[in-house]
């Protein structure tokens, strides 16, 4: 059961702001971290957004690791963006790049990777207005979906959004 206390979004979050949430999460003990990030980090302005994204999210886990070290760390896939939310900002493009950067540091550091572009294969009124953020109905997809990779007896503990 996903209970609302125990998720943490916070509107412009990227990896390097989420690190400073790990004590918030460590002192609820979660079993599994669920942490879907991406679509700001793309947009950081820094010479190179993707390593600088890639770097952040290693040392996210690292201190997940540290502070957790029994829990089960799921990452999401960074979630996909209209066509019209592309046009108004390119670099929206190069989020397969950066899926696939996250596939193999989720490699790197043995923990699980979600992918989520099927949801959005699936459905297409998923989106709010500006075509990056959600509407309600794709929350419950999202955890039908991440409940496939975890056991039908485990909870659902922590989302970092």
């Amino acid at each position: 059961m996903l209970v609302d206390s125990n998720v943490i979004a916070n509107a412009g979050a990227t990896a390097l702001f989420a690190i400073e949430e790990v004590d918030k999460i460590a002192n609820k003990k979660p079993e599994h971290v669920y942490i879907m990030l991406g679509s700001d980090d793309l947009l950081m302005p820094v010479d190179n957004p993707k390593k600088d994204y890639l770097e952040n999210y290693a040392k996210l886990i690292k201190k997940i690791k540290e502070k957790m070290p029994k829990a089960k760390i799921h990452v999401t896939s960074v979630t996909p963006v209209t066509k019209e939310a592309m046009e108004r900002e390119p670099r929206y493009k190069n989020i397969p790049d950066y899926n696939e950067g996250l596939e193999k540091l989720a490699v790197t550091e043995k923990i699980d990777y979600i992918d989520l572009s099927s949801i959005f294969e699936e459905q297409q009124n998923l989106y709010s207005k500006d075509g990056i953020h959600f509407e309600e109905n794709f929350y419950p997809l999202f955890l039908d979906h991440i409940k496939e990779h975890i056991d039908s007896s485990d909870n659902i503990d922590g989302v970092m959004e």
